[in-house]
């Protein structure tokens, strides 16, 4: 679901690192992961612009689109969602767990204006891909009086 709010832009929270996530498990000395499910987790992220948009990639597989919420407020792209833990009654105990599950939760700075009505998502093979469209900026040619004002469209 793609959701755009048009107005004022919230201050972007600064994510954990993995390292800083290593550094709190071995000094509380949990090893388990307990803990780790509860918090908010950072899906792995590609973003590049090209001459037209702002490209984001998101790893997430395991989901289903409409699992996934992606919104655009001032200068923020969002990404959230939860990724539920498969129900496994006939595990006896782990020996390797790092797949992420719980909330999740990705803010990424836009850094120009984008058009808002041409956003666009598609989620494929685990891959969420967020298409933001540079806003063209608008120069209007001034022409003697008598004659007429025309357009013309330039990338921002």
């Amino acid at each position: 679901m793609i959701v755009v709010r048009r107005g004022r832009a919230r201050a972007v929270r600064r994510q954990s690192s993995d390292i800083d996530e290593i550094v709190r498990t071995l000094m509380s000395g949990n090893r388990s992961g307990g803990a780790r499910s509860l918090q908010v987790w950072r899906p792995a992220l590609d973003v590049y612009s090209t001459d037209t948009s702002l490209e984001v990639v998101a790893e997430l597989s395991g989901l289903r689109g409409e699992d996934i919420e992606v919104v655009v407020e001032g200068d923020v792209l969002a990404i959230r969602g939860i990724r539920e833990r498969p129900v496994t009654d006939h595990c006896l105990s782990y020996y390797e767990a790092r797949i992420p599950y719980g909330p999740f939760q990705a803010d990424v700075l836009i850094p120009f204006e984008v058009d808002l009505d041409d956003v666009a998502a598609d989620y494929e093979n685990g891959l969420l891909t967020i298409t933001l469209p540079r806003r063209r900026a608008r120069t209007v040619e001034v022409r003697d009086s008598g004659s007429s004002v025309e357009e013309s469209e330039t990338h921002a």
